[in-house]
């Protein structure tokens, strides 16, 4: 009997040690798990982020021209066609990396502003025609192309928020690129008013 009691004591020596060690490094397997999960987050919020600020950017173009298009102001029909390939390639390229995204994570894809980008920008095809044909309303073109940079603008802000666990400035981004868009808007008022 006392032999049993010594043996059981033995493992009992053994046994609480290996529980720490057990438990010890599924915390740490954890741990590193959503490090990197966190790091793979970061690093498709900055590439989406540098999409949709050149997507804003390419669209402000768009919508400049098209007001000096409008408004006659020395703006031809080639130039402006130049520029609506640069936009879709730009889509193009933002629409792959959001297939990609979707591929490796689908719960971080769920962006709503830039889905709503999407739908919206399905109809650009109407627009154009219509803006080529000079059939659009200056109106209806900013009220347009602004709503286009409203999502992506959005979108921007949700993939910052992202950073700013790490540090406070990463939704300067958005920011900027929201000061970008009211500095677009008056542009094209102005280009298409003087």
């Amino acid at each position: 009997m006392l032999e049993k009691n010594f043996q059981w004591k033995i493992y009992l020596l053994f046994l609480i040690p290996a529980i720490a060690m057990l438990y010890l490094s599924y915390y740490f397997v954890a741990d590193k798990y959503n490090n990197v999960k966190e790091a793979k987050e970061m690093r498709f919020s900055a590439q989406m982020i540098d999409i949709a600020t050149k997507m804003v950017h390419e669209i402000q173009k768009e919508r400049g021209l098209g007001a000096g298009y409008i408004a006659g102001k020395g703006v031809n029909e080639e130039i402006l066609k130049k520029q609506f390939k640069i936009t879709e390639n730009v889509y193009k390229t933002l629409l792959s990396q959001l297939k990609k995204l979707n591929e490796e994570d689908a719960n971080f894809a769920e962006n709503g502003s830039l889905h709503s980008f999407i739908e919206a920008f399905h109809s650009i095809k109407v627009i154009r025609q219509k803006l080529l044909s000079q059939q659009l309303p200056f109106e209806e073109e900013m009220q347009y192309y602004t709503d286009l940079n409203k999502y992506l603008l959005e979108s921007i802000y949700t993939f910052s928020s992202i950073f700013c666990a790490v540090h406070k400035n990463y939704l300067s981004v958005y920011h900027i690129q929201k000061f970008k868009e009211y500095m677009g808007q008056e542009r094209a008022y102005i280009y298409h008013s003087i």
